[in-house]
Protein backbone atom coordinates (compact mmCIF):
# COMPACT_ATOMS: atom_id res chain seq x y z
CA UNK A 1 0.00 0.00 0.00
CA UNK A 2 1.07 3.36 -0.83
CA UNK A 3 0.49 6.59 0.16
CA UNK A 4 0.44 9.55 -1.67
CA UNK A 5 -0.40 13.48 -1.63
CA UNK A 6 -1.68 15.17 -4.62
CA UNK A 7 -1.70 19.42 -5.18
CA UNK A 8 -3.82 21.16 -7.84
CA UNK A 9 -3.02 24.54 -8.43
CA UNK A 10 -4.18 26.87 -10.94
CA UNK A 11 -2.30 30.02 -12.71
CA UNK A 12 -4.08 33.28 -11.42
CA UNK A 13 -2.84 36.50 -12.64
CA UNK A 14 -2.68 37.70 -8.63
CA UNK A 15 -3.18 35.35 -6.53
CA UNK A 16 -2.71 31.23 -7.25
CA UNK A 17 -5.14 29.25 -5.44
CA UNK A 18 -4.05 25.82 -4.90
CA UNK A 19 -5.98 22.16 -2.78
CA UNK A 20 -4.47 18.97 -2.50
CA UNK A 21 -5.64 15.18 -1.49
CA UNK A 22 -4.40 12.51 -0.23
CA UNK A 23 -4.50 9.22 -2.61
CA UNK A 24 -4.12 5.48 -0.96
CA UNK A 25 -3.22 3.29 -3.44
CA UNK A 26 -3.33 -0.77 -2.65
CA UNK A 27 -0.92 -2.47 -5.01
CA UNK A 28 -2.35 -5.93 -6.12
CA UNK A 29 0.46 -9.06 -6.28
CA UNK A 30 0.77 -10.06 -9.76
CA UNK A 31 2.32 -13.16 -10.64
CA UNK A 32 6.04 -11.60 -11.01
CA UNK A 33 8.23 -14.46 -9.15
CA UNK A 34 8.41 -18.14 -11.21
CA UNK A 35 7.67 -21.14 -8.85
CA UNK A 36 10.76 -23.00 -8.16
CA UNK A 37 10.66 -26.58 -7.48
CA UNK A 38 13.18 -26.86 -4.72
CA UNK A 39 13.16 -30.48 -3.39
CA UNK A 40 11.79 -33.62 -2.93
CA UNK A 41 10.98 -36.56 -1.14
CA UNK A 42 9.70 -40.39 -0.95
CA UNK A 43 11.40 -43.59 -1.75
CA UNK A 44 10.41 -43.37 -5.79
CA UNK A 45 9.46 -46.73 -5.72
CA UNK A 46 6.47 -48.08 -6.65
CA UNK A 47 5.61 -52.04 -6.66
CA UNK A 48 3.49 -53.45 -9.84
CA UNK A 49 0.16 -53.94 -10.38
CA UNK A 50 -0.46 -51.31 -7.53
CA UNK A 51 -2.49 -47.90 -7.87
CA UNK A 52 -3.34 -45.08 -5.41
CA UNK A 53 0.45 -45.33 -3.72
CA UNK A 54 2.55 -42.03 -3.55
CA UNK A 55 5.92 -42.50 -4.34
CA UNK A 56 7.25 -38.77 -4.40
CA UNK A 57 6.65 -35.73 -3.45
CA UNK A 58 7.97 -32.26 -5.00
CA UNK A 59 8.43 -29.17 -2.94
CA UNK A 60 8.22 -25.85 -4.61
CA UNK A 61 8.95 -22.10 -3.96
CA UNK A 62 7.43 -19.42 -4.57
CA UNK A 63 7.83 -15.28 -3.33
CA UNK A 64 4.19 -14.30 -4.43
CA UNK A 65 2.06 -13.66 -1.92
CA UNK A 66 0.50 -16.24 0.12
CA UNK A 67 -2.65 -18.23 -0.99
CA UNK A 68 -2.54 -16.28 -3.86
CA UNK A 69 -3.12 -17.31 -7.55
CA UNK A 70 0.18 -16.29 -7.79
CA UNK A 71 1.14 -18.20 -5.89
CA UNK A 72 -0.68 -21.76 -5.59
CA UNK A 73 1.61 -24.14 -7.84
CA UNK A 74 -0.30 -26.29 -10.81
CA UNK A 75 2.18 -29.35 -12.12
CA UNK A 76 2.72 -31.05 -15.28
CA UNK A 77 3.91 -34.50 -15.64
CA UNK A 78 5.92 -35.17 -19.71
CA UNK A 79 6.83 -38.32 -21.01
CA UNK A 80 4.51 -40.25 -19.02
CA UNK A 81 2.91 -42.21 -21.94
CA UNK A 82 1.21 -44.98 -20.51
CA UNK A 83 -0.40 -42.02 -18.17
CA UNK A 84 0.26 -44.19 -15.07
CA UNK A 85 0.67 -40.91 -13.23
CA UNK A 86 -0.53 -38.29 -11.55
CA UNK A 87 0.16 -35.27 -9.89
CA UNK A 88 -2.05 -33.71 -7.58
CA UNK A 89 -1.13 -29.82 -5.58
CA UNK A 90 -1.29 -29.98 -1.75
CA UNK A 91 -3.62 -27.23 -0.93
CA UNK A 92 -1.48 -26.50 2.28
CA UNK A 93 2.15 -26.82 1.61
CA UNK A 94 2.34 -26.23 -2.44
CA UNK A 95 3.66 -29.44 -2.42
CA UNK A 96 3.28 -31.68 -5.71
CA UNK A 97 2.26 -35.38 -4.90
CA UNK A 98 2.85 -37.95 -7.53
CA UNK A 99 0.51 -40.85 -7.34
CA UNK A 100 0.22 -43.78 -9.66
CA UNK A 101 -3.09 -44.00 -11.10
CA UNK A 102 -2.06 -47.06 -13.36
CA UNK A 103 -0.47 -50.53 -13.29
CA UNK A 104 2.80 -50.72 -14.22
CA UNK A 105 4.30 -54.09 -15.21
CA UNK A 106 8.15 -54.71 -14.01
CA UNK A 107 8.34 -56.81 -16.98
CA UNK A 108 7.43 -54.07 -19.70
CA UNK A 109 10.39 -51.62 -17.62
CA UNK A 110 12.19 -51.56 -14.35
CA UNK A 111 12.23 -47.77 -14.18
CA UNK A 112 10.12 -44.54 -15.03
CA UNK A 113 12.04 -41.49 -15.93
CA UNK A 114 9.86 -38.52 -16.29
CA UNK A 115 10.09 -34.79 -16.10
CA UNK A 116 7.59 -32.32 -14.29
CA UNK A 117 7.05 -28.53 -14.63
CA UNK A 118 5.48 -26.34 -12.50
CA UNK A 119 3.73 -22.83 -12.60
CA UNK A 120 1.32 -20.91 -11.16
CA UNK A 121 -1.87 -20.87 -11.54
CA UNK A 122 -1.97 -16.79 -12.24
CA UNK A 123 -0.10 -15.99 -16.00
CA UNK A 124 3.34 -15.01 -15.38
CA UNK A 125 3.64 -11.05 -15.86
CA UNK A 126 6.77 -9.04 -15.40
CA UNK A 127 7.50 -4.93 -15.90
CA UNK A 128 10.86 -3.51 -15.50
CA UNK A 129 11.41 0.17 -16.04
CA UNK A 130 13.79 0.99 -18.59
CA UNK A 131 13.90 5.05 -18.06
CA UNK A 132 12.68 7.63 -15.53
CA UNK A 133 11.78 11.09 -16.31
CA UNK A 134 11.43 14.17 -13.61
CA UNK A 135 7.84 14.69 -15.53
CA UNK A 136 5.74 12.32 -17.53
CA UNK A 137 5.45 8.54 -17.33
CA UNK A 138 8.11 6.04 -16.75
CA UNK A 139 9.28 4.29 -19.32
CA UNK A 140 7.94 0.23 -18.23
CA UNK A 141 9.04 -2.82 -20.63
CA UNK A 142 6.41 -6.13 -19.85
CA UNK A 143 6.56 -9.54 -20.37
CA UNK A 144 2.90 -11.47 -20.28
CA UNK A 145 3.36 -15.46 -20.30
CA UNK A 146 6.00 -17.41 -21.11
CA UNK A 147 8.96 -16.85 -24.24
CA UNK A 148 12.02 -18.23 -25.02
CA UNK A 149 14.27 -16.84 -22.39
CA UNK A 150 11.49 -17.91 -19.59
CA UNK A 151 10.26 -21.34 -18.92
CA UNK A 152 8.71 -23.01 -15.85
CA UNK A 153 10.67 -24.84 -13.54
CA UNK A 154 10.90 -28.35 -14.44
CA UNK A 155 13.20 -31.46 -12.76
CA UNK A 156 13.57 -34.98 -13.88
CA UNK A 157 12.40 -38.24 -11.52
CA UNK A 158 13.44 -41.92 -12.05
CA UNK A 159 10.69 -43.92 -10.50
CA UNK A 160 11.73 -47.90 -10.01
CA UNK A 161 9.49 -50.49 -10.36
CA UNK A 162 9.54 -52.98 -8.23
CA UNK A 163 8.57 -56.73 -9.48
CA UNK A 164 6.23 -58.46 -7.91
CA UNK A 165 4.75 -62.38 -9.06
CA UNK A 166 2.10 -62.22 -11.86
CA UNK A 167 -0.23 -64.40 -12.64
CA UNK A 168 0.18 -66.84 -15.72
CA UNK A 169 -1.24 -65.86 -18.78
CA UNK A 170 -3.18 -67.50 -21.63
CA UNK A 171 -2.13 -67.42 -24.68
CA UNK A 172 -5.93 -67.76 -25.72
CA UNK A 173 -8.32 -66.64 -22.78
CA UNK A 174 -11.62 -67.84 -24.49
CA UNK A 175 -11.26 -71.00 -26.52
CA UNK A 176 -13.71 -73.09 -28.35
CA UNK A 177 -13.90 -76.52 -29.06
CA UNK A 178 -16.50 -79.37 -30.90
CA UNK A 179 -17.55 -82.38 -29.01
CA UNK A 180 -20.31 -85.14 -30.18
CA UNK A 181 -22.92 -85.94 -27.15
CA UNK A 182 -22.62 -89.48 -25.88
CA UNK A 183 -18.61 -90.01 -26.62
CA UNK A 184 -16.97 -92.17 -24.49
CA UNK A 185 -15.16 -90.92 -21.20
CA UNK A 186 -11.28 -90.62 -22.17
CA UNK A 187 -12.22 -88.70 -25.66
CA UNK A 188 -9.39 -85.89 -26.43
CA UNK A 189 -11.22 -82.06 -26.25
CA UNK A 190 -8.46 -79.64 -26.70
CA UNK A 191 -5.35 -78.20 -25.17
CA UNK A 192 -4.70 -74.78 -23.62
CA UNK A 193 -1.37 -73.03 -23.16
CA UNK A 194 -0.20 -70.67 -20.28
CA UNK A 195 3.02 -68.96 -19.88
CA UNK A 196 4.40 -67.04 -16.46
CA UNK A 197 6.15 -63.65 -18.06
CA UNK A 198 7.81 -63.91 -13.95
CA UNK A 199 11.56 -63.24 -14.23
CA UNK A 200 12.36 -63.34 -10.26
CA UNK A 201 9.82 -65.21 -8.99
CA UNK A 202 8.97 -68.93 -9.20
CA UNK A 203 7.42 -69.56 -12.96
CA UNK A 204 6.33 -73.41 -12.52
CA UNK A 205 2.67 -73.67 -12.52
CA UNK A 206 -0.16 -76.26 -12.84
CA UNK A 207 -3.42 -76.28 -14.48
CA UNK A 208 -6.54 -76.98 -13.03
CA UNK A 209 -10.29 -77.24 -13.98
CA UNK A 210 -12.33 -73.99 -12.20
CA UNK A 211 -15.69 -74.55 -12.98
CA UNK A 212 -17.11 -77.41 -14.94
CA UNK A 213 -21.01 -77.62 -13.95
CA UNK A 214 -21.54 -81.18 -14.94
CA UNK A 215 -17.96 -82.58 -13.75
CA UNK A 216 -17.46 -83.48 -17.71
CA UNK A 217 -13.88 -83.07 -18.26
CA UNK A 218 -10.31 -83.16 -16.94
CA UNK A 219 -7.18 -81.63 -17.25
CA UNK A 220 -3.61 -82.74 -17.29
CA UNK A 221 -2.08 -80.49 -15.11
CA UNK A 222 1.02 -80.31 -16.64
CA UNK A 223 0.69 -80.41 -20.60
CA UNK A 224 -3.03 -78.66 -20.52
CA UNK A 225 -4.63 -82.13 -22.38
CA UNK A 226 -8.27 -81.65 -21.86
CA UNK A 227 -10.10 -84.50 -21.80
CA UNK A 228 -13.59 -86.00 -20.64
CA UNK A 229 -14.36 -88.33 -17.80
CA UNK A 230 -18.12 -88.28 -17.99
CA UNK A 231 -20.51 -88.60 -21.17
CA UNK A 232 -21.56 -85.22 -22.46
CA UNK A 233 -25.28 -84.90 -23.07
CA UNK A 234 -26.50 -81.72 -25.35
CA UNK A 235 -29.91 -82.09 -23.40
CA UNK A 236 -28.32 -81.45 -20.07
CA UNK A 237 -29.91 -78.50 -18.15
CA UNK A 238 -26.34 -76.93 -18.33
CA UNK A 239 -25.91 -76.89 -22.28
CA UNK A 240 -27.45 -73.37 -23.24
CA UNK A 241 -28.11 -73.55 -26.83
CA UNK A 242 -25.85 -76.15 -27.44
CA UNK A 243 -22.73 -74.28 -25.32
CA UNK A 244 -20.91 -75.85 -22.65
CA UNK A 245 -18.83 -73.63 -20.83
CA UNK A 246 -15.77 -74.24 -18.37
CA UNK A 247 -13.28 -72.41 -16.46
CA UNK A 248 -9.88 -73.38 -16.63
CA UNK A 249 -7.03 -72.01 -14.47
CA UNK A 250 -3.09 -71.55 -14.05
CA UNK A 251 -1.97 -71.35 -10.37
CA UNK A 252 1.87 -71.32 -10.08
CA UNK A 253 3.99 -71.81 -7.12
CA UNK A 254 4.76 -68.45 -5.81
CA UNK A 255 3.82 -67.02 -2.18
CA UNK A 256 0.88 -66.51 -2.35
CA UNK A 257 0.04 -67.90 -5.32
CA UNK A 258 -1.39 -66.05 -8.92
CA UNK A 259 -4.19 -67.51 -10.82
CA UNK A 260 -4.64 -67.30 -14.26
CA UNK A 261 -8.52 -67.92 -15.82
CA UNK A 262 -9.74 -68.78 -19.34
CA UNK A 263 -12.90 -70.14 -20.89
CA UNK A 264 -13.33 -73.46 -22.60
CA UNK A 265 -16.68 -73.43 -24.95
CA UNK A 266 -17.34 -76.38 -25.82
CA UNK A 267 -19.89 -76.70 -29.06
CA UNK A 268 -22.11 -79.97 -27.99
CA UNK A 269 -23.45 -81.61 -31.29
CA UNK A 270 -26.83 -83.41 -31.05
CA UNK A 271 -27.63 -87.08 -31.37
CA UNK A 272 -31.18 -88.61 -32.32
CA UNK A 273 -30.97 -89.96 -28.33
CA UNK A 274 -34.67 -89.19 -27.34
CA UNK A 275 -37.64 -90.10 -28.38
CA UNK A 276 -41.01 -87.49 -28.86
CA UNK A 277 -43.43 -87.80 -26.04
CA UNK A 278 -46.75 -85.71 -25.04
CA UNK A 279 -46.59 -83.10 -22.69
CA UNK A 280 -49.94 -84.78 -20.45
CA UNK A 281 -50.43 -88.37 -19.76
CA UNK A 282 -54.33 -87.62 -19.48
CA UNK A 283 -56.71 -85.35 -21.79
CA UNK A 284 -60.44 -84.78 -21.13
CA UNK A 285 -63.07 -85.27 -24.38
CA UNK A 286 -66.78 -83.77 -23.74
CA UNK A 287 -69.77 -85.62 -24.78
CA UNK A 288 -71.69 -84.16 -27.98
CA UNK A 289 -73.63 -85.32 -30.57
CA UNK A 290 -70.88 -85.07 -33.46
CA UNK A 291 -67.22 -85.39 -33.58
CA UNK A 292 -65.34 -83.78 -30.74
CA UNK A 293 -61.68 -82.67 -30.71
CA UNK A 294 -58.76 -82.29 -28.18
CA UNK A 295 -55.98 -80.86 -28.93
CA UNK A 296 -52.33 -83.44 -28.18
CA UNK A 297 -49.57 -81.45 -27.90
CA UNK A 298 -45.47 -83.11 -28.43
CA UNK A 299 -41.79 -82.50 -28.03
CA UNK A 300 -38.37 -83.88 -28.37
CA UNK A 301 -35.69 -82.55 -26.00
CA UNK A 302 -33.01 -83.35 -29.56
CA UNK A 303 -32.55 -80.72 -31.85
CA UNK A 304 -32.97 -80.25 -35.43
CA UNK A 305 -33.50 -82.69 -37.59
CA UNK A 306 -33.80 -84.81 -35.11
CA UNK A 307 -37.14 -83.39 -33.75
CA UNK A 308 -40.59 -82.49 -34.90
CA UNK A 309 -42.83 -82.01 -36.40
CA UNK A 310 -44.05 -85.17 -35.62
CA UNK A 311 -45.96 -87.56 -37.06
CA UNK A 312 -49.11 -89.42 -35.05
CA UNK A 313 -50.83 -92.57 -35.02
CA UNK A 314 -53.74 -94.62 -32.75
CA UNK A 315 -52.92 -98.12 -32.02
CA UNK A 316 -55.39 -100.97 -31.62
CA UNK A 317 -59.01 -101.06 -32.04
CA UNK A 318 -60.42 -97.32 -32.79
CA UNK A 319 -62.52 -97.95 -35.54
CA UNK A 320 -65.39 -95.50 -35.05
CA UNK A 321 -64.82 -94.70 -31.46
CA UNK A 322 -61.40 -92.53 -32.27
CA UNK A 323 -59.26 -91.05 -34.88
CA UNK A 324 -56.68 -88.11 -35.88
CA UNK A 325 -57.03 -84.98 -37.49
CA UNK A 326 -54.21 -83.40 -38.05
CA UNK A 327 -51.91 -86.22 -37.63
CA UNK A 328 -48.77 -84.34 -38.42
CA UNK A 329 -47.10 -81.40 -36.94
CA UNK A 330 -46.12 -80.51 -33.14
CA UNK A 331 -50.12 -80.79 -32.07
CA UNK A 332 -52.55 -83.51 -33.20
CA UNK A 333 -56.42 -83.20 -32.76
CA UNK A 334 -57.83 -86.45 -31.47
CA UNK A 335 -61.13 -86.67 -32.70
CA UNK A 336 -64.55 -88.45 -30.60
CA UNK A 337 -66.27 -90.93 -32.70
CA UNK A 338 -70.08 -91.02 -31.76
CA UNK A 339 -69.67 -94.41 -31.01
CA UNK A 340 -67.57 -93.50 -27.58
CA UNK A 341 -69.39 -93.81 -24.10
CA UNK A 342 -68.70 -91.22 -21.33
CA UNK A 343 -66.30 -92.90 -18.51
CA UNK A 344 -62.45 -92.96 -18.97
CA UNK A 345 -60.73 -94.91 -21.70
CA UNK A 346 -57.22 -95.45 -22.84
CA UNK A 347 -55.77 -94.55 -26.13
CA UNK A 348 -52.59 -95.99 -27.26
CA UNK A 349 -50.82 -93.46 -29.15
CA UNK A 350 -47.97 -93.51 -31.27
CA UNK A 351 -45.02 -90.52 -32.14
CA UNK A 352 -42.44 -90.51 -34.27
CA UNK A 353 -39.95 -87.78 -35.13
CA UNK A 354 -38.64 -86.80 -38.56
CA UNK A 355 -36.17 -89.45 -38.36
CA UNK A 356 -38.75 -92.51 -37.42
CA UNK A 357 -37.67 -92.21 -33.92
CA UNK A 358 -41.00 -93.16 -31.85
CA UNK A 359 -42.59 -93.59 -28.89
CA UNK A 360 -45.67 -95.20 -27.58
CA UNK A 361 -47.75 -93.94 -24.98
CA UNK A 362 -50.96 -95.18 -23.19
CA UNK A 363 -53.07 -91.79 -23.20
CA UNK A 364 -56.19 -92.03 -20.43
CA UNK A 365 -58.92 -90.28 -22.01
CA UNK A 366 -62.18 -89.36 -19.22
CA UNK A 367 -64.98 -88.27 -21.47
CA UNK A 368 -67.62 -86.48 -19.39
CA UNK A 369 -70.89 -83.97 -19.84
CA UNK A 370 -68.58 -80.40 -19.85
CA UNK A 371 -72.01 -79.25 -19.33
CA UNK A 372 -72.39 -80.83 -15.65
CA UNK A 373 -68.87 -81.25 -14.79
CA UNK A 374 -66.61 -78.79 -16.75
CA UNK A 375 -63.68 -79.94 -18.60
CA UNK A 376 -64.45 -83.41 -16.10
CA UNK A 377 -62.70 -82.25 -13.66
CA UNK A 378 -64.77 -82.79 -10.51
CA UNK A 379 -65.08 -86.71 -11.78
CA UNK A 380 -61.15 -86.88 -12.44
CA UNK A 381 -60.84 -85.41 -8.56
CA UNK A 382 -63.70 -87.39 -7.06
CA UNK A 383 -62.09 -90.83 -8.72
CA UNK A 384 -58.86 -89.57 -7.14
CA UNK A 385 -60.17 -89.27 -3.85
CA UNK A 386 -62.28 -92.60 -4.00
CA UNK A 387 -58.83 -94.31 -5.13
CA UNK A 388 -56.73 -92.32 -2.30
CA UNK A 389 -59.53 -93.78 0.19
CA UNK A 390 -59.18 -97.25 -0.94
CA UNK A 391 -56.19 -97.53 -0.66
CA UNK A 392 -55.90 -96.46 2.78
CA UNK A 393 -58.69 -98.86 3.46
CA UNK A 394 -56.21 -101.41 1.76
CA UNK A 395 -53.40 -100.60 4.20
CA UNK A 396 -55.33 -100.35 7.15
CA UNK A 397 -56.20 -103.93 6.78
CA UNK A 398 -53.21 -105.15 5.93
CA UNK A 399 -51.58 -103.21 9.26
CA UNK A 400 -54.73 -104.95 11.19
CA UNK A 401 -54.19 -108.32 9.72
CA UNK A 402 -50.08 -107.76 10.49
CA UNK A 403 -50.77 -106.98 14.16
CA UNK A 404 -53.15 -110.37 14.74
CA UNK A 405 -50.81 -112.96 13.10
CA UNK A 406 -48.13 -111.32 15.92
CA UNK A 407 -50.25 -111.30 18.55
CA UNK A 408 -51.42 -114.96 17.88
CA UNK A 409 -47.75 -115.99 17.81
CA UNK A 410 -46.64 -114.13 20.92
CA UNK A 411 -49.93 -116.06 22.64
CA UNK A 412 -48.95 -119.53 21.29
CA UNK A 413 -45.68 -119.03 22.17
CA UNK A 414 -46.37 -118.11 25.81
CA UNK A 415 -45.75 -120.99 27.95
CA UNK A 416 -47.76 -121.40 31.39
CA UNK A 417 -46.62 -123.87 34.82
CA UNK A 418 -48.82 -125.04 36.60
CA UNK A 419 -48.59 -127.24 39.57
CA UNK A 420 -50.70 -130.23 40.75
CA UNK A 421 -52.38 -129.95 43.39
CA UNK A 422 -51.64 -132.92 45.95
CA UNK A 423 -53.86 -131.86 49.45
CA UNK A 424 -57.66 -133.74 47.50
CA UNK A 425 -55.42 -137.08 47.03
CA UNK A 426 -56.88 -140.26 48.26
CA UNK A 427 -53.86 -142.37 49.15
CA UNK A 428 -54.00 -143.47 45.24
CA UNK A 429 -51.32 -144.96 42.98
CA UNK A 430 -50.58 -144.43 39.59
CA UNK A 431 -50.75 -147.33 37.44
CA UNK A 432 -48.70 -147.80 33.95
CA UNK A 433 -50.94 -147.14 31.44
CA UNK A 434 -50.22 -147.36 27.55
CA UNK A 435 -52.96 -145.14 25.75
CA UNK A 436 -51.89 -146.09 22.34
CA UNK A 437 -53.00 -149.67 23.53
CA UNK A 438 -56.50 -151.11 22.85
CA UNK A 439 -58.68 -150.93 26.29
CA UNK A 440 -61.82 -152.96 26.70
CA UNK A 441 -65.00 -151.54 26.86
CA UNK A 442 -66.18 -152.91 30.61
CA UNK A 443 -68.35 -151.04 32.81
CA UNK A 444 -67.80 -151.49 36.60
CA UNK A 445 -71.12 -152.21 38.62
CA UNK A 446 -71.68 -148.97 41.31
CA UNK A 447 -72.17 -151.65 43.88
CA UNK A 448 -68.53 -153.02 43.23
CA UNK A 449 -66.65 -149.75 43.45
CA UNK A 450 -67.08 -147.57 46.17
CA UNK A 451 -64.74 -144.59 47.58
CA UNK A 452 -64.01 -144.80 51.20
CA UNK A 453 -65.81 -141.80 52.77
CA UNK A 454 -63.04 -141.37 54.97
CA UNK A 455 -60.89 -140.84 52.26
CA UNK A 456 -61.70 -137.64 50.73
CA UNK A 457 -57.93 -136.77 49.60
CA UNK A 458 -56.09 -138.40 46.59
CA UNK A 459 -52.17 -138.04 45.48
CA UNK A 460 -51.78 -137.53 42.15
CA UNK A 461 -48.47 -137.44 39.92
CA UNK A 462 -47.71 -137.51 36.58
CA UNK A 463 -44.57 -138.06 34.66
CA UNK A 464 -43.46 -138.34 31.16
CA UNK A 465 -41.13 -140.27 29.47
CA UNK A 466 -40.04 -140.46 26.09
CA UNK A 467 -39.70 -144.18 24.70
CA UNK A 468 -39.07 -145.51 21.15
CA UNK A 469 -40.25 -141.95 19.98
CA UNK A 470 -43.54 -142.24 21.42
CA UNK A 471 -45.03 -140.51 24.78
CA UNK A 472 -46.15 -142.35 27.52
CA UNK A 473 -48.13 -141.38 31.00
CA UNK A 474 -48.00 -143.97 33.56
CA UNK A 475 -50.25 -143.71 36.24
CA UNK A 476 -51.14 -145.55 39.85
CA UNK A 477 -54.37 -145.32 41.79
CA UNK A 478 -55.05 -147.10 45.29
CA UNK A 479 -58.54 -147.23 45.60
CA UNK A 480 -60.74 -147.99 48.66
CA UNK A 481 -62.80 -151.38 47.26
CA UNK A 482 -64.90 -153.39 49.77
CA UNK A 483 -67.28 -156.33 48.12
CA UNK A 484 -69.35 -159.26 49.45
Amino acid sequence: MFTVLVEAKDHGEVISLSSSTTVVIHVQDGNNHLPVISGQTGTSKVTEHETGSSPLRLHVTDKDTLNSPAWRAKYTIHGDEGEHFRVETDPDMNDGILTVVKPLDFEAGAQRQLSISVENEAPYFSCTVKDKTSSGLWNVGTTKGYNGAIQPHSVKVIIEVEDANDPPVFSVTVKEAMLEENTAAGTWVEKVTAVDPDTSHASAFVYKVGHDPAGWVTVDPHTGDITTVKTPDRESPHVVNGLYTILLHAVDEGEPPQTGTATLQIHVTDQNDNVPQPTVDYVDVCMSDGPTTTNITAFDPDGNPFGGPFTFELLGNVNRKWKLNPAYGFTAGLVKESDVYAGPHTVDLKISDMQGQFGVYNLSVTVCDCTVIPNCQSRRDTAMKAASGALGVVFASLFLLIFMLLMAIFISCKREFKTLPTEDSSNDTLLASNTERPGTDCKVPDSVLTVSPDKKHHRTTMRQSQHDGMQNTQFSAKVGMHGN
